[in-house]
């Protein structure tokens, strides 16, 4: 049996805590690109509606994808911790 002392042990949990931050930090990073691909998802949406010929376009479907964007604007110019729901 292997007996372990307070010397071997701390650099591993030194190292543990390293990582524990550094995919804390990936995770925050990975919602941030999700985000942010939801948004040009949204943009290109409005764009694709906007240049269809004006025979085509969907003016009603438009003016809610502006909206659906306009309101998601507005809520990433909340402070991060902010509650959306009030």
């Amino acid at each position: 049996m292997r007996r372990f002392s307070l010397q071997t042990l701390a650099p591993k949990r030194l190292y543990l805590r390293k990582l524990e931050g550094r995919v804390e930090r990936l995770e925050d990073e990975i919602h941030e690109l999700r985000r942010l691909n939801r948004r040009i998802a949204e943009l290109a949406d409005v764009v694709q509606e906007v240049l269809l010929p004006a025979t085509n376009r969907d003016d009603e479907r438009l003016r809610r994808l502006l909206d659906e964007y306009s309101e998601s604007l507005e809520l990433t110019l909340e402070p991060p911790d902010a509650d959306p729901k009030g």
